[in-house]
């Protein structure tokens, strides 16, 4: 079957299904909707974008903790752009912790294995696994996978069985990781010390996404006369290669696996070329024995689990203004061909492939670009969306968990503010009527007071029929009218005789050609995504540029809001010139903090130590210099972090350093604090409220260096370095980052 969906609004119930997860909720007794609707919003401890997420259970804990994981527990964890892993208890609805651990770039994918574990991907192309097992909320990092040489994407899990005609009989699994660099790589997971790379799936086209099929479908030539073996399958999509300006050999691969002892034998079953674009994901349905694909090309495939042959696809509907359809990025399977896809405009599309004339059920809109869609492990029904906007949003259709309304008013109204804000863009920034009668009336501008001299206020104006926004400054005590608000305009800058709202510089970096210095143009309301991938094409570039694009062109259309041109209305209509330049800057805005982490090795420590002795010994008794050397002992050993703790009479001595030492003497304390905050255990929520005094305490410091007279060069760059590298390391997470949040006013 092959279907071109139109945007369809039937609503029809999803039938019973099966998650991907091991823990089901099969209680029928609950009344469902037809329709999903919001049940639960969670938001990334940085605020950036959410780029992974999964589902992690937990074993039975003795920590009696209020933020521990609870007994038997379902954990939601996140992975963010900015690196950085919040992971909240379902049962709660709490952050339990959050931590960066290690991760320098986004993470871009989550798989949760065993009992409290889970393994991340990160653009750094590192594979990092954490262990909650011990119930703690320390940073739980126990290991680190190397072997990939780019971004690693897509995980999926292995089971292998024993025999290729019992696919019940699992006894083992296997991670699968696919990255940018071309590979996919098995990792044999079972043995925690040392996780080992068994096998690597080499020579696809770019990018690679990866899913675990279920061992039944094994072809007879697996089969081996050992009865040490098991058995397993796995499927494989690349982007494929840029030919000319087509994207070609997008390729779906099938791979039959054997495990003999520690020896592991991939063997390629089946290969099938059928997509017109970059493959971006798979999902198996474990109910109905069949595998789907999703592209840039906006399609669906359903596919044979043997073969790898399509046998139904399903095209996304168009918008209403273009002809291309939106970018899929991510799909999920509920089971009995029920499927989410999730895309790049932010719509969430509900899939019924058991119907073959209206498969489409629903959409979802979203405030931003929807990075992945997965299954909820305690539902049989619920599945969870991963936004651009930092929120991780839970639908259902069960009444029982369906959200408050407050929660569900704040999503229409943060999905209609990005439609409306959209709408401006193409429009050149005018404001709409809508917006334009949420203003106040010109007429009562007299009851309104300014709040600062030269403060522009824009208000709602009528004449006759016609209603307009005008602006108005206050200034001497009243409101001047300035003139009508209306679109920007001027002349639109050209690439080969196209005209633009936006051109942009791009630098492309390659190893034969060097740097080449491109320019992408973009109009007002269109597709960041879809205009980035026309500008790879066009220029044949690394299919992997494309969010990196996509980002770029969004941070530079924001940068550059147009400013509006205003209209006098004692000129007739003569349109007055903007004055106010747009500054730009290299490095700002950060979209995430920095870390200040040097400083741990022994010598440099001892530095520390030593300063503190020699500008601090009338300061400090010898009981104080014995927690000093206790707590220096515990940062120097940064591989025991998930282990160690910081005693509250460390931390005590830490804030009677801050708050009682003199100004001159103080920056040892101050480097002592941002190190102690990057500890975990220090970090902790439990914590939140130390961290608030001592960062009152440094801001006090601060504010007595301002309005007093430093007595040296010195003292006047170290205690203000030292502060904001304290401060930016507070940003890592737990009771700092809410401490450091609180402060935003001083």
């Amino acid at each position: 079957y092959s279907f071109n969906c139109v945007r369809s609004y039937s609503r029809l119930p999803l039938h019973s299904t099966m998650t991907s997860s091991d823990k089901y909720d099969n209680d029928t007794t609950m009344e469902e909707a037809e329709d999903y609707f919001l049940s639960k919003t969670y938001v990334s401890a940085d605020g950036q974008p959410v780029r992974s997420v999964c589902f992690m259970n937990t074993s039975t804990v003795t920590c009696e903790e209020t933020t521990c994981f609870k007994t038997d527990d379902v954990v939601l964890v996140l992975g963010s752009q900015g690196g950085v892993i919040t992971t909240y208890s379902t049962t709660t609805n709490l952050i339990v912790t959050t931590f960066q651990g290690g991760h320098s770039h986004a993470i871009t994918a989550l798989l949760s294995f065993a009992t409290s574990k889970f393994v991340s991907g990160c653009k750094d192309s590192m594979i990092r696994v954490f262990d909650f097992s011990s119930g703690s909320n320390s940073q739980p990092l126990t290991t680190t996978l190397v072997g990939h040489t780019n971004a690693v994407t897509s995980f999926s899990l292995i089971k292998l069985v024993a025999s290729n005609k019992d696919p019940n009989n699992s006894t083992k699994e296997l991670l699968l990781s696919g990255s940018w660099d071309g590979t996919a790589k098995l990792w044999d997971i079972n043995n925690t010390t040392k996780i080992d790379c068994v096998s690597t799936m080499a020579g696809h086209e770019n990018t690679v996404c990866v899913q675990g099929l279920i061992p039944s479908f094994l072809s007879s030539t697996t089969s081996s006369n050992s009865t040490n073996c098991l058995y397993g399958s796995a499927a494989t999509g690349s982007a494929g290669v840029a030919n000319g300006n087509i994207i070609s050999e997008m390729k779906i691969r099938l791979w039959d696996i054997v495990m003999d002892g520690t020896s592991c034998t991939v063997t390629l079953r089946a290969s099938v070329t059928d997509h017109m674009g970059p493959i971006r994901g798979l999902c198996v349905d474990l109910t109905a024995h069949t595998f789907a694909s999703i592209s840039n090309d906006g399609t669906i495939k359903i596919r044979d689990s043997t073969s790898g042959t399509s046998i139904m696809s399903i095209q996304h509907a168009t918008s209403d203004d273009s002809t291309i359809p939106p970018l899929v990025l991510s799909i999920a399977s509920l089971g009995n061909g029920n499927f989410i896809t999730v895309t790049e405009d932010g719509c969430t599309y509900v899939w019924d492939t058991t119907d073959h004339f209206t498969p489409l059920k629903q959409r979802i809109m979203h405030p931003d670009t929807l990075w992945q869609v997965i299954p909820t492990s305690t539902s049989t029904n619920d599945f969870v969306t991963a936004c651009h906007d930092g929120y991780v949003r839970i639908f259902s259709k069960c009444y029982e968990r369906k959200a408050s309304i407050e929660e569900e008013v704040k999503f229409s109204s943060q999905v209609e503010d990005a439609i409306a804000k959209k709408s401006a863009s193409s429009r050149g920034g005018g404001p709409s009527m809508e917006e334009i009668s949420k203003l106040p009336h010109w007429n009562n501008h007299q009851q309104m007071v300014g709040k600062s001299e030269g403060q522009v206020q824009l208000f709602q104006k009528q004449e006759g029929s016609n209603t307009f926004a005008i602006a108005a400054q206050w200034s001497s005590g009243t409101w001047i009218e300035v003139g009508q608000v209306v679109g920007g305009g001027g002349p639109k800058e050209e690439i080969n005789g196209v005209p633009y709202d936006h051109v942009f510089p791009i630098e492309v970096d390659t190893a034969t050609a060097g740097t080449s210095y491109l320019k992408i143009g973009y109009n007002n309301g269109d597709n960041p995504f879809v205009v980035a991938q026309n500008f790879i094409d066009q220029h044949q570039l690394d299919q992997n540029y494309l969010a990196q694009i996509a980002d770029y062109i969004r941070q530079r259309v924001s940068e550059q809001e147009t400013t509006p041109t205003l209209t006098s209305l004692q000129q007739e209509q003569q349109q007055i010139p903007t004055t106010t330049a747009t500054r730009t800057f290299e490095h700002f805005p950060m979209k995430s903090y920095l870390i200040f982490d040097t400083g741990t090795e022994r010598n440099a420590m001892n530095k520390v130590i030593s300063k503190i002795k020699e500008t601090n010994a009338a300061n400090i008794n010898s009981s104080e210099m014995q927690l000093l050397e206790n707590l220096a002992s515990t940062l120097c050993a940064t591989s025991r972090y998930h282990a160690s703790t910081i005693s509250r009479e460390e931390l005590g001595l830490i804030f009677h350093f801050v708050t009682s030492w003199p100004l001159e003497n103080v920056f040892p304390a101050l480097d002592l604090a941002r190190l102690i905050v990057l500890h975990p255990d220090a970090s902790n929520i439990k914590n939140a409220n130390y961290w608030q005094q001592v960062i009152q305490a440094t801001l006090d410091k601060c504010n007595e260096m301002l309005i007093g007279d430093a007595k040296s060069t010195a003292v006047a760059v170290a205690i203000p370095m030292l502060s904001m590298r304290l401060f930016a390391n507070a940003f890592k997470g737990g009771g700092s980052s809410t401490a450091i949040a609180s402060n935003f006013d001083r």
